[in-house]
């Protein structure tokens, strides 16, 4: 592994040199105030805080709720020394929706007010108050899988729609005031090709696409269609096709990475501990710029604190909560609070992805 560095970063040798890598997490859904609490008590764990804070949004919400996603919850995790990554899910439908693909209707203007109005909030919370915020972008993720509206399950759709309405979402956003210095795109397919077309199908172009994204997860036994795999079988594959897709100058995420404990017989806490520690070795060899832990049990295990189980436990806010030490060892100094070069969070070369 890379040599640790203060300041929230990872030391990494990969493509272009030595560099840093951003460390952020996905610290759970619910309600706003609980996910702030896990947030705080994840912190609490490590004696840090990661750079970047991956938060969910749906379109498909009421005016309030759809403020709420913006103005509260990008806000407590900016105020609590985190870069917020909004991935901005394009759930809508109307009329329409049996007849034409999602990705077409974007494209054709059916949905012009919803992004007059997301844009709007966006721009907005970047000017609020006296200070310049900044955030990640990523939208409609995992196109190249089969389990979301956008990924061409509509029979009549085609990765060409996909690409259509991902620039027109990219030039809506450039109406406005913001600046690169203010928000960068995250491009971020799944690992493996499941929807039947090739990811490379999907890609918008160099000037649409500040970083590259994979999500990938170890799924172990935990299902009859999976089995235990390394990281790299689970990222090496993925990562050279988008680095001769995109080239090496684009720097790369891991937006959504998690392992499972699950094997044949059970579950092996050990197992997973090797994989957490073998995952930020790899990354730092790869020369990935940032990488984000899905820290919640949701379809199995995948938590790293507070989840169904650990390799060891910490007592915080008066509970005993699994924990697994390889995710601590490997990140606790990279978390420590970062120096803001006020009144950003990040360097604008740490926020671009160029050290």
């Amino acid at each position: 592994m890379g040599l640790i560095t203060s300041g929230g970063l990872v030391g990494c040798q990969g493509l272009g040199g030595e560099h840093t890598m951003l460390v952020g997490v996905f610290p759970g859904g619910g309600e706003l105030r609980e996910q702030i609490r896990t947030l705080d008590r994840h912190e609490e764990w490590l004696t840090g805080r990661p750079s970047v804070v991956t938060l969910f949004t749906g379109t498909d919400l009421d005016d309030e709720r759809t403020r709420e996603r913006v103005e509260r919850a990008m806000t407590a995790v900016w105020e609590r020394g985190h870069v917020p990554l909004l991935t901005w899910e394009p759930f809508v439908s109307d009329e329409s929706e049996a007849i034409v693909p999602l990705e077409r209707r974007f494209q054709e203007g059916h949905y012009d007010d919803l992004l007059e109005e997301w844009m709007s909030l966006l721009e907005s919370w970047v000017f609020a108050g006296n200070e310049e915020r900044r955030f990640y972008f990523r939208p409609a993720h995992e196109m190249n899988g089969d389990w979301y509206p956008w990924a061409t399950v509509h029979p009549d759709a085609t990765p060409e729609d996909y690409v259509r309405m991902w620039r027109t979402l990219h030039d809506r956003l450039d109406e406005t005031a913001l600046e690169p210095t203010h928000v960068r795109w995250i491009w971020s397919p799944n690992s493996e090709d499941v929807g039947g077309h090739a990811v490379e199908e999907y890609y918008p172009g160099d000037a649409y696409v500040d970083w590259l994204g994979i999500d990938g997860y170890n799924w172990g036994a935990s299902r009859e269609w999976s089995a235990w795999r390394s990281v790299r079988e689970v990222f090496d594959p993925m990562i050279d096709r988008l680095r001769a897709l995109a080239g090496d100058d684009t720097p790369l995420s891991i937006p959504e990475f998690g392992s499972s404990s699950a094997i044949e017989d059970g579950f092996d806490s050990e197992q997973k501990d090797e994989w957490i520690a073998g995952a930020f070795e790899f990354f730092a060899d790869a020369g990935v710029r940032m990488a984000n832990w899905f820290d919640v049990d949701k379809e199995t295990d995948w938590a790293v604190f507070d989840g169904a189980r650990g390799t060891t436990t910490v007592r915080i806010d008066g509970e005993d909560r699994p924990a697994y030490a390889a995710y601590r060892s490997a990140v606790t100094e990279a978390v420590d609070a970062i120096e803001p070069e006020a009144p950003r969070v990040l360097t604008d070369q740490q926020f671009e992805g160029r050290r």
